[in-house]
């Protein structure tokens, strides 16, 4: 028999802006039902965890967990496989079973994983400030150009570096050095670099946990629990449901990193609005029914992000940014990834075939650079087009296509539309029209744009990051990588041949 009929598990990041006081009212939501059990793992600004144990609305467990990492997979070190082993999966050292768990996770996101963006301009002027190199005059010069950096690009990076297939791969993180040594002009001036190599040089830009590495460190705690306490899991899988309050997640490589450990993932293909969701209203409907099913679930979770979206429309000054939400199941996304792999593979090999009138890769040019993906005339380097929805992108390819003789292509293609869409579970809660790119038909997957209208600055990042990516081989096993590389080739004149 288990303890609870429900474990509410929740990741909390706080990172120091206005949007803390929204992540703050989870607490004031949390139902005194008998029947659930909260966990909260909270990391603050500063990267130090604290775990919190909630049951009949009260909270009467609180620690600290500053000795442990965040983002440190390991067992004993991690903060993440430390909390689910000793708080979640037990308590003072003895089982803890519950009929379900749903996690929650609410901070940064970046398609690939959990990130923590570090602020470029406070940790350069901090550098520049204990410098003894720089007299007052130089210092106040060295603050103007340090107040130019685009924090943006740290998110970008995120996009890049998170994109690991496992955690066995070492990595080295970008340090702030190896960022500003190719934006050396109009950012920080040549006198000033040795301020940056003596002092920050081994500064992280970001701190990452991949999505992988997330989901390898829950298969791993909670498939230990069943082996030693004799916990069962329906299906063999542990959660329920994700809800992640982070931008960017519900994508196709994060949905695949997790499909083994969870059902269902309810996030956004784009940026999450800083005003979350009204998380009483989801407490309520648990309390209300501890089993109800997470098709109505996600219907309690829609109606409480447009509870939340309507408040904030009345505020003259809030975030009115356009919103997506959207519950897909995960249980077909290895036969996904199989399809999409077969496609790529297309794609890659066929890239220079004649297709009728044009080339393969014109038709790809085409659809993804001067259809409907290409309306926003103001672009950036975070801008939200990174990703886009993969089921919008194949209708609108397949469309441009319908002519070609070419059975092998549409099929694959056909395949792929039909299975994307399947993942979506319910209607999707949207401020954009059905007809819009960024309205979820399937999940997002990165794609970066070719046309881009950035700064030089901006455009020399970039192609760093990609670089970056590309040499990394964060996603070896599989093929849509190898074709973004050959797409997003300059070498390649794609706007001249097409």
């Amino acid at each position: 028999m288990s303890d609870f009929k429900v474990t509410i598990v929740t990741i909390l990041q706080f990172i120091g802006t206005e949007v803390d006081t929204f992540t703050k009212e989870i607490f004031e939501a949390i139902d005194a039902s008998p029947n659930i059990r909260y966990i909260f793992l909270c990391l603050d600004e500063k990267n130090i965890c604290e775990a919190q144990i909630w049951t009949n609305g009260t909270c009467f467990l609180k620690e600290s967990l500053a000795a442990k990492d965040f983002y440190n997979t390991d067992r004993l070190d991690g903060a993440v496989p430390f909390f689910l082993r000793e708080y979640v999966l037990t308590e003072r050292g003895q089982p803890v079973k519950s009929d379900r768990y749903i996690m929650i996770t609410i901070g940064h996101g970046a398609g690939f994983g959990i990130i923590r963006r570090n602020d470029l301009k406070k940790v350069l002027l901090s550098a520049g400030e204990k410098s003894n190199i720089l007299g007052d005059q130089a210092f106040v010069s060295f603050q103007k150009e340090v107040l130019a950096v685009e924090e943006d690009l740290s998110t970008v990076l995120g996009f890049i570096v998170n994109n690991l297939k496992t955690n066995t791969i070492p990595i080295k993180r970008p340090t702030l050095s190896d960022y500003l040594s190719g934006n050396k002009s109009n950012l920080i001036r040549d006198e000033f670099m040795s301020i940056i190599n003596d002092h920050i040089e081994t500064q992280p830009l970001i701190n990452y946990l991949t999505s992988f590495q997330f989901a390898d460190i829950i298969e791993t705690e909670f498939q230990m629990a069943r082996k030693t306490y004799g916990y069962t899991y329906p299906e063999g899988i542990p959660i329920d449901m994700m809800l992640q309050v982070n931008c960017y997640m519900q994508t196709f490589e994060n949905g695949y990193a997790l499909r083994k450990v969870v059902k269902y993932l309810c996030g956004t293909n784009i940026g999450f609005p800083k005003y979350g969701i009204e998380y009483k209203q989801v407490f309520s409907g648990i309390a209300t029914d501890p089993l109800v099913k997470i098709p109505s679930l996600f219907e309690i979770i829609k109606g409480a992000f447009i509870y939340r979206q309507s408040r904030e429309l009345q505020r003259p000054y809030g975030d009115h940014d356009g919103i997506t939400i959207s519950l897909n199941s995960l249980t077909s996304y290895n036969d996904i990834f199989n399809q999409l792999n077969n496609l790529s593979l297309l794609f890659q090999q066929d890239f220079d075939a004649l297709l009728g009138e044009k080339k393969l890769c014109c038709y790809v040019y085409d659809t993804r650079e001067r259809g409907r993906f290409a309306e926003t005339e103001v672009m950036s380097i975070s801008d939200t087009f990174t990703f886009l929805d993969l089921r919008n992108f194949l209708i609108d390819f397949q469309k441009n296509i319908n002519s070609v003789n070419s059975p092998r292509l549409k099929t694959a293609i056909g395949n792929l539309i039909n299975a994307s869409g399947e993942t979506n579970i319910g209607t999707p809660h949207s401020t954009f029209d059905i007809e819009s790119p960024l309205y979820p038909q399937s999940f997002g997957i990165f794609f970066p744009r070719r046309t881009r209208n950035l700064s030089s600055k901006d455009e020399t990042t970039y192609d760093n990051l990609l670089a970056y990516y590309f040499k990394g081989e964060f996603s070896g096993c599989q093929y849509w990588d190898n074709f973004l590389e050959k797409y997003l080739n300059k070498k390649i004149k794609l706007h001249n041949i097409c």
